[in-house]
């Protein structure tokens, strides 16, 4: 029954899912795996709170299943039950202290909740211990940039992200952003620009709209030099 609710989440058919998955539940009460898979479901219908129930159901029959402690913690986060959720991840650390999905969790968290310090040096402890992460490589890379300072490093770990997955808009939001904080326009305005061509997000369009203006003034105090130089 797992494997049918699976093909019925792939085409949608939420409902019919989890009526496959309550049988299942109903048939072998004792197994994690299904009260997992609900979770899962709720996630995918947009319902954290059901989402969080039936991971917590999984965690009680299987306390040491790494994948319902790690899916609680995300939906803790995402309903900013930042102290829970931190909580969450360093549970599942503590079972396995190389957990990636983790350790990114931790440090999302931590941000969020306004432990900047505490979620740079999680990021930084990912990108030591896994110098291909590109999550952590970007999230660091963002984080240098929005406090300019470090921007060769930040440089250095945006270049990477966006080298190991050159699809993704976000990474090339963050490079873009680096280089305006370099005041390397031209290259801030390409990268932006190839992030909104992928995904036009209104929080990219800003970005992008920001450093236009940038250019702008910078072109305006260019001619205005240009002008002065003239005059004399």
């Amino acid at each position: 029954m797992l494997f049918r609710s699976e093909a019925l989440v792939a085409q949608r058919k939420y409902a019919d899912a989890l009526d496959a998955l309550s049988g299942a539940r109903a048939l072998d009460t004792g197994n994690a795996r299904v009260p997992l898979a609900i979770a899962e479901v709720r996630l995918a219908m947009g319902q954290p709170y059901e989402a969080l129930a039936a991971f917590q159901e999984a965690r009680a029959l299987q306390p040491n299943l790494i994948a319902a402690q790690l899916g609680a913690a995300d939906v803790l986060a995402r309903i900013e039950r930042y102290d829970d959720a931190i909580a969450g991840y360093r549970a599942v650390l503590a079972i396995d202290p190389a957990a990636v999905p983790a350790r990114l969790g931790l440090a999302g968290a931590l941000m969020l909740q306004g432990d900047a310090l505490g979620a740079e040096i999680e990021y930084r402890g990912i990108a030591d211990a896994n110098p291909n992460q590109p999550v952590a490589l970007n999230n660091l890379a963002w984080f240098l940039a929005q406090r300019k300072r470090g921007l060769d490093q930040a440089l250095v770990w945006a270049k990477r992200a966006v080298e190991l997955a050159p699809e993704e808009p976000a990474f090339r939001t963050t490079l873009g952003w680096v280089h305006r904080q370099r005041g390397e326009l031209p290259q801030a305005a390409a990268e932006l620009e190839r992030a909104v061509g992928k995904q036009p997000t209104a929080e990219r369009l800003y970005y992008l709209g920001q450093i236009q203006a940038d250019q702008g003034r910078k072109d305006q105090r260019s001619e205005e030099h240009t002008s002065e130089l003239q005059s004399h």
